[in-house]
């Protein structure tokens, strides 16, 4: 008889891998590499807009400093004198004595300066440029050659270079005043605080006569150097008063010797700075 013998076969298992490859550490490096370098970049981005919108405010202040100095200064040149730009004996750079807002025009500081010459601590790597021009008042946007009563004065600002803000005001010879610039809402404006006084000019005719005269007063000569609209009050020395640019009056002597009148004329600007004009008035018996 055949007998088959069987044998068992000696199972073989594959033992069961712990950890990672070398090639999926090397991949798993990498991705996190790329992502950390991609927080990295937009966290730097933001940063670095934050910071050129600081130095923008930083520009803006610089510039709205510069304009507050410059809008207190006279329109043109106080001693009448038909000029644009800087006058025989003023510096080129300190502008301590300037006097006229075009006295500004084509000035360049780095670094920034105090109007005292002193400079501004850390601005080494900033600076202030001014132009003054002429423009149309009907529309300021329109430069021309001709004075027609109205500057705008630019003040921009750099900082390595790069222009980082610039304002604008206007000023008008008529009426010190400054407006801000339309298309900058972050341009600022005021009326410089020192009003300039009218002149009162009063004449009188006839300024003598006997009895009885009638005079006719007239004050349409008085002027204001601000432009300012002008009331006129008079005091005849007799007890009355009117208002006006061109009263009249009569006058009359009942005493039976010469009698003489002060009159008083009070010219008024519309900021409430006033002067004054004397005429005597003879009236014989």
């Amino acid at each position: 008889m055949l007998r088959i013998l069987t044998f068992p076969t000696e199972r073989t298992t594959t033992p069961r891998r712990s950890g990672m490859s070398l090639v999926e550490v090397s991949l798993s490096s990498l991705l996190v590499a790329i992502l950390l370098i991609t927080a990295l970049q937009t966290v730097g981005a933001s940063f670095r807009s934050e910071f050129h919108t600081a130095q923008q405010t930083q520009a803006i202040l610089f510039a709205e400093d510069l304009l507050s100095e410059i809008i207190q200064m006279e329109y043109e040149e106080p001693d009448g004198a038909v000029s644009f730009g800087r006058e025989t004996g003023e510096s080129v750079t300190e502008r301590i004595n300037w006097d006229d807002v075009d006295d500004y025009h084509g000035w360049s500081s780095s670094p920034l300066k105090y109007q005292d010459g002193m400079e501004i601590p850390e601005t080494s790597d900033w600076t202030r440029s001014v132009t003054v021009q002429f423009v149309l008042p009907a529309d300021p946007d329109t430069t021309t050659n001709d004075d027609l009563g109205l500057k705008k004065i630019t003040v921009t600002v750099y900082k390595d270079g790069e222009e980082l803000g610039s304002l604008s005001v206007l000023q008008s010879k008529a009426w010190i005043n400054t407006i801000p610039d339309p298309e900058n809402h972050l341009s600022t404006g005021s009326k410089p605080s020192v009003n300039q006084s009218p002149l009162a000019v009063a004449t009188a005719n006839p300024t003598s006569g006997t009895g009885s005269v009638a005079v006719q007063f007239d004050a349409t000569d008085s002027s204001d150097p601000d432009g300012d609209p002008l009331t006129y009050s008079w005091n005849f020395g007799d007890g009355t008063t009117d208002e006006g640019s061109k009263p009249s009056h009569t006058f009359t002597n009942g005493t039976g010797s010469t009698l003489v009148r002060t009159v008083t004329l009070t010219a008024t600007d519309s900021s409430g700075a006033d002067s004054t004009k004397t005429i005597t008035i003879t009236i014989n018996p």
